[in-house]
């Protein structure tokens, strides 16, 4: 498999916001590498006493929601300039608007990761160990920036069971984190897995396992947690201001964008559905792309960026015939297009071919971030502000270059996060798989 065909493995766990028995395997934003139970790995660590343990054999149910009309695409289909155009064109920025936070030697990459209002950045980190089968494993930690500094929050068994995976995180403060995940019982193979909630709050851990039969054999492959809203496939909670409550009526799997009131969420291919108050309303698409390279369009998207009920930003791209081993060897076919929604109709631009466009979020003055992807090159910055889009580059340590997946906007201000790794091994750059000889980074607008 070449670099192009490991990027777009890599990057489907992302995409649409649809379980994989919903849509066949399709690229997008790179994915995280599987964690092993193995404990924290790094410095500073959080002496914390052991973690509560609760067990919930039934989640609580939000309110039955009601049923909004939908709207249907205006227009029915966007129009698609030919292959050698590109309507952003955008202009490479001399001096980069970011800054490089932090390399930390100690850990090789920066996962999921979510900001809370205070600044503080709650992350999952990930470390190459050797086992002792003399070959590298994985060890993952949860981790907060604060006040110029990374602490580890030490996490211990939960009761009886051991933690299988931590797959999304939601963060509320410096002193308040949940993370969402699943445990087994210890010592057994091939069983169903339960879903946990783990609370980092008071200096200690608190979790609780889910018994409850929704969340059993969930796709954890499309998970995130945003804002009070949490996804874990084709199950929403919503924070209650007590406790995780199941929010009924969202018909399938899809991460929430978006902060309090004004979620958002992606539902399949070409539509999105937006939360009024009581209920989801959902939003048609344009189709997206035409017939080219004697294929028919494969449209996916990666992101929303939501500013409100009529100024709300879809992101993402269009291939033809991308699984094809015929095209290994050649730039990846796709484009990127952005679509905005301006309370009665989307308006498509589309960018150059041979690119992908991954994570957004919003610049907070009514623009946004995105992360272009190209084979063999570093990730750019494409920046979006007042109808104009620019290209940047991530500041790093003399004689090296990164890798970038994961965008944040912290509530409340215009700063922008994003999380990867430097290395000095531009081979590496293609798929964002771990390695010993990278360092996880973090970056943040100036």
């Amino acid at each position: 498999m070449n670099g192009v065909k490991r990027l777009l493995v890599a990057m489907a766990l992302m995409v649409c916001g649809c379980s994989a028995a919903e849509q066949p395997t399709a690229p997008g934003p790179a994915a995280q590498p599987t964690p092993k139970p193995t404990g924290s790995p790094t410095a500073s660590p959080t002496t914390s006493p052991p973690a509560g343990y609760g067990k919930i054999e039934k989640l609580e149910t939000g309110p039955k929601p009601m049923t909004f009309p939908a709207i249907p695409a205006r227009p029915k289909v966007c129009a698609q300039p030919g292959l050698k155009a590109d309507q952003m064109r955008p202009v490479p920025v001399r001096r980069s608007g970011w800054k490089l936070l932090n390399v930390d030697q100690k850990i090789n990459q920066i996962g999921y990761f979510d900001v809370a209002a205070d600044g503080a950045v709650w992350a999952q980190t990930f470390r190459v160990i050797e086992s002792k089968e003399e070959a590298e494993d994985t060890e993952s930690a949860i981790r907060r920036w604060h006040k110029g500094k990374w602490t580890t929050l030490t996490r211990h068994p939960i009761g009886p069971d051991s933690v299988d995976g931590v797959y999304a995180l939601a963060a509320d403060s410096a002193r308040r984190v949940w993370v969402f995940g699943t445990t087994a019982p210890p010592g057994e193979d091939d069983v169903v897995t339960r879903m946990f909630i783990g609370t980092f709050q008071h200096g200690r851990w608190n979790d609780v396992v889910i018994a409850d039969k929704a969340t059993l054999e969930l796709d954890w492959s499309v998970v995130g947690a945003r804002s009070g809203w949490a996804t874990v496939d084709g199950l929403m909670l919503r924070w209650n201001g007590r406790a995780w409550a199941r929010q009924p009526g969202k018909p399938s799997g899809g991460i929430p964008f978006g902060q309090g009131h004004d979620m958002w969420t992606l539902d399949g291919d070409l539509t999105v559905l937006r939360w009024e108050g009581t209920g989801w309303r959902r939003l048609k698409l344009p189709d997206l792309g035409t017939r080219a390279l004697d294929s028919s369009p494969e449209p996916w998207l990666t992101a929303l960026v939501p500013y409100g009920r009529d100024d709300t930003w879809a992101v993402g791209y269009v291939g033809w015939d991308m699984d094809n081993e015929e095209y290994e060897d050649v730039p990846v076919r796709a484009r990127p297009v952005a679509v905005h929604w301006n309370g009665s109709s989307w308006t498509c631009t589309w960018g150059p071919m041979h690119r992908l466009f991954g994570e957004a979020a919003p610049d907070g003055k009514g623009g946004l971030w995105v992360i272009a992807e190209r084979e063999y090159e570093a990730s750019e910055l494409w920046h979006l502000s007042d109808g104009r889009w620019t290209k940047e580059f991530l500041p790093t340590p003399a004689g090296q270059t990164y890798f970038v997946d994961h965008l944040v906007k912290r509530p409340g201000t215009d700063e922008v996060y994003a999380s990867g790794y430097v290395t000095t091994d531009e081979d590496d750059l293609i798929d964002g798989s771990l390695a010993e000889e990278h360092r996880g980074a973090l970056w943040r607008t100036k």
